[in-house]
């Protein structure tokens, strides 16, 4: 009964929202860190506590009575002391039955010497009959004592087990009862288990859905290249480099880069670089070993992106002099492909040629890569390739920012491919192309070998050209070309002096175009380069 007043006033406590747990934890806490919790706040508070108590006691202030709580802690003191005092003698009858244990072993042991001792001489000593009477009588009285006891203990445990299920049940009870009343609040709580549980299960797929659509409108519409000025005085520099590694291993650094190691470089952003190595000597491909025309040394790979060369309108009109803007980075912009001539000549796969013309008109030919080994794909988004596949880069490394994967397209299926198993494919178009004729040739594109200078595809200063890529017009200011196709140019720049757009007429119509879409008419060797027949 008393146990149950308890526990209604614990209920009555927490009604008033009373957080009364942290009165009730129990920290064992040595003197030091006890020493270590006086603070300032703690002195003031049992200061005034202590002259409260003795202003009551002297006299001087009046003490608040309850007398209901009075009672109640009187009644609980008297529990409380029946309750310590029944474990007091619970735990010293315990004892006393463990005492009598431990004896009635040593007096087992006293008993058989002296049943060994009884058989072999036939009489004992009157001690030793002493001490046999005595084992008896012990192991008499534990075998009485030990079920009466064991059995009463049962008793009290299987009271005292049934008394705090039933207040759990009680507990249990009143907190259903307190979560009835919040699951009312909620909007979907008229609904069934099963209901609910299929409204949760479409809420999961639709978003999942959403995130899948998505993750893939995310891969498709990627960020262009942020265009990175060169250095100033690093034209020498630049043709240095192009000259001996070739327009596929350069790169630029995008941002400051502060060597750490002895054989790391210090390069500023700006800097034209050439790519030696895509991994350092432990194999680690976020460390790439580059040459920058004076030191060679290790720099983040996470730093750098390809650089293209675009000529300048005097090296388009023949003039080979030197000239500060004659190199600067272009964002590889579909509509503005890119001048670089890959190193390995690999042929085209067999009936290749329309998805290469698909790929060239969506891209344009500065995004074109073939590969230059056969691709097993590994993973669930990478891709299975054969040598000679010609492919549109996306990004220039995946979702976890590792530049060895590249994302790429081949017309019909998009997944991740190895960097170094790539090279930039460039097409040049054939004699009969350039002279008019538009329908597809087997020919029609090849990976051309790296001649010893870096050559100029750009429109060149004439007024009648051809039209070497098909060139769909995305607004007014622009008009559409189709491969092999007569182009009269009227301007070799736009408005601004862009030379990478030239004004042009077609049948009659006027508009931009990529001046890398346009050619002079064929002669027996273009750009000093043997065209296929």
């Amino acid at each position: 009964m008393a146990l149950c007043r308890a526990l209604r006033g614990l209920k009555s406590s927490t009604s008033h929202n009373l957080d009364a747990s942290k009165y009730t934890r129990v920290e064992p806490l040595s003197l030091r860190e006890r020493l270590a919790r006086i603070n300032t706040h703690t002195l003031s508070k049992k200061t005034t506590r202590l002259s409260q108590l003795l202003k009551q006691e002297a006299g001087l202030v009046s003490r608040t009575e309850d007398k209901e709580f009075d009672d109640l802690e009187e009644r609980f003191q008297w529990v409380s002391l029946c309750v310590t005092e029944l474990k007091n003698n619970v735990a010293a009858y315990l004892d006393n039955l463990e005492n009598l244990i431990k004896k009635r072993l040593d007096k087992l042991l006293d008993f058989e010497r002296v049943e060994e001792k009884l058989l072999e001489v036939g009489s004992v000593t009157y001690e030793e009959e002493a001490a046999r009477h005595t084992y008896q009588a012990l192991n008499s009285l534990l075998v009485a004592e030990l079920p009466q006891f064991s059995q009463l203990v049962m008793q009290w445990l299987g009271q005292i087990l049934r008394t705090f299920v039933a207040l759990q049940k009680d507990l249990a009870e009143q907190v259903l009862q307190r979560a009835e009343g919040c699951v009312a609040q909620l909007p979907h709580h008229h609904l069934s288990e099963p209901a609910f549980r299929k409204l949760v299960e479409d809420t999961l797929g639709q978003t999942g859905n959403q995130l899948h659509v998505y993750r893939e409108n995310f891969e498709k519409v990627l960020p262009p290249p942020t265009a990175q000025p060169l250095l100033p005085g690093s034209e020498r520099q630049v043709q240095a480099l192009l000259s001996r590694y070739g327009p596929g291993k350069l790169y630029q650094v995008t941002s400051n880069i502060s060597g750490t190691g002895t054989l790391d470089l210090t390069l500023p952003r700006g800097q034209i670089v050439a790519l030696l190595q895509n991994k350092d000597t432990k194999g680690n491909s976020n460390r790439w070993l580059v040459d920058t025309g004076g030191h060679r040394g290790y720099v983040p790979a996470g730093k750098l992106q390809l650089y293209h060369v675009v000529p300048s309108e005097k090296e388009l009109r023949g003039q080979a002099g030197p000239r500060q803007d004659s190199q600067h980075p272009t964002p590889e912009p579909p509509s503005a492909p890119v001048c670089s001539v890959p190193a390995v000549t690999q042929p085209l796969l067999p009936g290749s040629e329309r998805q290469v013309q698909a790929l060239l008109s969506r891209y344009g030919p500065g995004k074109l890569y073939q590969v230059t080994s056969n691709i097993s794909g590994t993973g669930t988004l990478d891709l299975t390739l054969p040598r000679g596949q010609i492919v549109a880069l996306l990004q220039n490394k995946d979702t976890k920012g590792n530049s060895n994967r590249w994302l790429v397209d081949t017309g019909g299926h998009r997944g991740y491919v190895p960097a170094g198993k790539l090279q930039l494919y460039h097409v040049v178009p054939s004699e009969k192309e350039l002279r008019g004729q538009a329908g597809p040739h087997q020919d029609s594109q090849h990976p051309t070998p790296e001649p010893p200078s870096a050559p100029v595809c750009s429109v060149p200063a004439v007024t009648q050209v051809v039209a070497v890529y098909p060139f769909a017009a995305r607004s007014s200011h622009e008009v559409s070309l189709q491969a092999g196709q007569p182009v009269t140019v009227l301007e070799a720049q736009d408005k601004k002096g862009n030379p990478e757009w030239s004004l042009v007429e077609v049948n009659g119509q006027r508009g931009y175009v990529p001046s890398s879409f346009l050619a002079r008419a064929p002669s027996p060797a273009p750009w000093g380069w043997t065209l296929p027949s």
